[in-house]
């Protein structure tokens, strides 16, 4: 019997059917996300130092995203142990100058050139080590304060956003200080510029950090200063119970 639904295989037919497309193997991306995100954080890291104090509320949302430990002990590192070890060799420098040839003589002329880098240096990973201890256990108590007052954030956020911060207050410490020295020279006006300097530093300071928790923890502005005055209050409460058991050691060790 004749089925007049039959269609021979003719070109036609296959014209007729449906196409199987094969995928294409996706083209690979020259860099991958990881990368491109390193890149970027690289090129606008250094901007970012410079600017965070001016706009904390843009800089520090955008560096939320980059939270790390290795970010953490970086700014760390370079907040601290850098302006630290620079005004070492600087002091070095200066008391070197002053130091009589009897001593100078107990030294080779090479390590009496290189004593203050040397100390500079050491000084730097010594204070850094101490700075970072103190840090941490700072941070812990911010972050237990934050619990209380609800906030959202996690730890390594918060202590990379205020580590950030860290890096240009401490830049600025180390310009002042450097801007002191000069001002013996160039003469007492340079007294105003610095305690102008310090003044909008401190406020600079603490506008930036004040930022990076509500940024951290999702605060409004009160709930951001409240809990920072919390926080210092505690920490300044145990520092004086710290220091007052030490007097009372010393005095029944004596």
């Amino acid at each position: 019997m004749f089925n007049r639904d039959y269609i021979p295989n003719t070109p036609e037919k296959f014209s007729r059917s449906k196409k199987i497309e094969v995928p294409l193997p996706s083209t690979p991306s020259r860099m991958s996300p990881l990368a491109t995100r390193t890149q970027k954080e690289k090129r606008n890291l250094f901007k970012r130092y410079c600017f965070v104090l001016i706009k904390p509320s843009k800089i520090l949302e955008a560096e939320k995203d980059y939270a790390s430990w290795g970010g953490i002990f970086r700014n760390l590192l370079i907040g601290i142990a850098i302006p630290i070890a620079v005004l070492n060799i600087l002091f070095m420098q200066l008391l070197l100058r002053f130091v009589n040839e009897e001593i100078r003589k107990t030294f080779s002329p090479l390590l009496f050139k290189l004593l203050p880098f040397i100390t500079g240096i050491t000084a730097g990973i010594i204070w850094f080590l101490i700075f970072s201890a103190l840090f941490f256990l700072g941070q812990m108590l911010l972050f237990g304060i934050s619990r209380l007052f609800k906030g959202e954030g996690d730890f390594k956020t918060q202590a990379y956003l205020i580590s950030f911060c860290a890096v240009p207050i401490f830049f600025s410490i180390l310009f002042l200080v450097l801007t002191f020295f000069i001002s013996a020279v160039v003469g007492r006006w340079m007294f105003l510029i610095i305690g102008l300097g310090t003044i909008a530093l401190v406020v600079c300071a603490f506008i930036s950090v004040i930022k990076a928790i509500k940024i951290t923890h999702g605060y409004s502005d009160s709930e951001a200063i409240s809990s920072l005055i919390v926080a210092n209050n505690i920490g300044g409460i145990i520092l004086w119970i710290i220091v007052l058991l030490v007097a009372l050691l010393k005095l029944a060790i004596k």
